[in-house]
């Protein structure tokens, strides 16, 4: 088959979260099964075709949207600069994308087309007839912005809800990596149903043996990502007990509702509670280092408000590192709690406080959780069988 994946983030000029993540080990992984695997993202610099691990990628730059030129129309430019502009960049990129198919489809008759639903990547693809359209579900801006308490301008909210709403209910298919996110927007949103199958994860990038002891958050260090929590869990714990260092990895993203950035919040938090010797920040990591971080922890924290189907717990699952989660999103999909990892009340920093005592106090059955966490991502997201899933979707709908 001839498959286009549509993402603007790709590695590595723009592989900063699990969507890129996602549309790589897809792309490689059909790529060696003997599939032409197209990938259109976006550009930082230059525009750039090339062929990296037998992927066709085409990085293209994106402008402003082209709004009316001229003195007459300076209001309007002002006006919709200062109440719609994040559906501005959102439109500037879909419009980008669409013509970049155009071009492609020139020379390559794609049997399938698939984008993310998050930022409305494939909307303008959806006003063209009897293309073969499937949205994989990550999570919508729409409810990230909420999650993270995100000041936009109700116009704005509104708009790209529109874009995103109708880049998913105008798909011929819908994927989803877990049922929470399927069904909220089936609730909500009345999509049609989703087909459900896990994120692939090349489990062989991240197994080696243990180096360290220390304990581990990774992702970005956003609110809905709930690493205040984790601090302020952490915080109780060191009252009563020696836990290992903490290491925070990833990149600051967003601002607390009084404007300070989220980033220097938690670094406010740390230094209210005197752990700076004992939490340590780690910023502008390549995703190729995290399997290195990995190998010197033993347990990952993930505290999130709200998550779909987390990378980064796949990931540490995959390093046999044992993971504790908050019992909301994808987590309980992914991790059974007891089985193969811990669960704790979202959003509930006590909760998180007593498992973490409780692998303070159980070492053995914290090993043998690890264990089971790695089996069960060489189980369940073994690439090969994950782009069997997703080709039987593809089977479904050519054109």
């Amino acid at each position: 088959m001839k498959i286009l994946y549509i993402s603007s983030e790709y590695p590595p000029q723009t592989g900063f979260g699990g969507i890129a993540t996602y549309t790589r080990y897809m792309a490689e992984a059909l790529a060696s099964m003997g599939h032409q695997v197209h990938v259109l993202c976006r550009s930082i610099d230059k525009e750039i075709h090339s062929v990296q691990d037998g992927v066709n990628i085409h990085r293209v730059r994106c402008g402003a949207y082209p709004l009316p030129e001229g003195s007459l129309w300076y209001p309007l430019r002002k006006l919709s600069y200062k109440t719609i502009l994040q559906s501005l960049n959102r439109l500037a990129w879909a419009r980008t994308v669409y013509k970049e198919y155009i071009r492609l489809s020139e020379e390559n008759a794609f049997d399938i087309i698939e984008y993310p639903e998050c930022g409305a990547e494939g909307y303008y693809l959806t006003f063209k007839r009897n293309l073969p359209l499937v949205v994989r579900l990550h999570t919508p801006w729409t409810i990230v912005r909420q999650l993270n308490q995100i000041k936009e301008h109700p116009l704005d909210c509104w708009l790209q809800k529109y874009l995103e709403r109708r880049s998913i209910t105008h798909a011929k298919a819908v994927t989803s990596p877990g049922s929470a996110l399927a069904a909220m927007l089936k609730k909500e949103w009345h999509i049609k149903d989703a087909v459900v199958f896990p994120n692939p994860l090349p489990a062989n990038r991240f197994i080696s043996g243990k180096t360290d002891s220390q304990w581990i958050y990774t992702g970005r260090l956003e609110y809905r990502k709930g690493v205040h929590l984790l601090v302020k869990a952490y915080q109780i714990v060191c009252k009563t007990h020696n836990p290992p260092r903490l290491l925070l990895v990833g990149r600051g993203f967003g601002d607390m509702p009084d404007g300070k950035p989220y980033k220097q919040y938690i670094k406010d938090l740390i230094s209210e509670f005197g752990l700076e010797e004992r939490i340590r920040i780690i910023e502008g990591v390549d995703q190729s280092e995290i399997p290195g971080f990995l190998q010197t922890s033993t347990v990952a924290f993930f505290p999130s408000l709200w998550e779909n189907y987390p990378y980064s717990c796949l990931e540490a699952m995959a390093a046999k590192t044992a993971v504790c989660g908050s019992n909301c999103g994808g987590f309980p999909e992914i991790i059974e709690d007891g089985k193969n990892g811990v669960l704790f009340n979202c959003n509930d920093y006590y909760s998180l406080a007593e498992k973490m005592k409780w692998f303070l106090e159980n070492k053995g059955a914290t090993q043998d959780l690890a264990n089971q966490a790695q089996q069960h991502i060489i189980d369940n997201c073994n690439p090969e069988q994950i782009c069997k899933s997703a080709l039987q979707v593809y089977q479904s709908i050519r054109v």
